[in-house]
């Protein structure tokens, strides 16, 4: 087997596309309930918050990183570290710490449907 980090990159870009466009719905809730979390957080924070207004799981679980991910490439959060996820069902697994980033601290901009 090759190591190879570009196609993996490249593979992982066209997975969090996917998945985005499998949820268009709700791109601008979850970007807005991210850009209101304050001090540190996680994707289990995320999921929480999301469920705190009645937003409904994804239809792949793989959607709550996809749009973690896409607020980050906005500048709007950045990551600081790593704990355990604290939901049973992830089985501990690492996940990224985010902050926002108020150095870069862009309006909230719910599209219009």
């Amino acid at each position: 087997m090759e190591l190879d980090l570009f196609s993996g990159e490249a593979a992982k870009a066209a997975g969090m596309a996917l998945v985005t466009a499998n949820n268009p719905e709700r791109k601008d809730t979850v970007r807005a309930v991210i850009l209101s979390l304050s001090g540190e957080f996680t994707n289990d924070d995320v999921r929480i918050a999301c469920r705190a207004i009645g937003l409904p799981s994804p239809k792949s679980p793989n959607a709550w990183g996809a749009a973690i991910c896409a607020v980050a490439k906005t500048g709007a959060i950045r990551r600081v570290g790593y704990r355990k996820s604290a939901i049973p069902s992830t089985h501990a697994r690492v996940v990224a710490v985010w902050r926002r980033n108020f150095l870069r601290n862009e309006p909230i901009r719910l599209s219009q449907q």
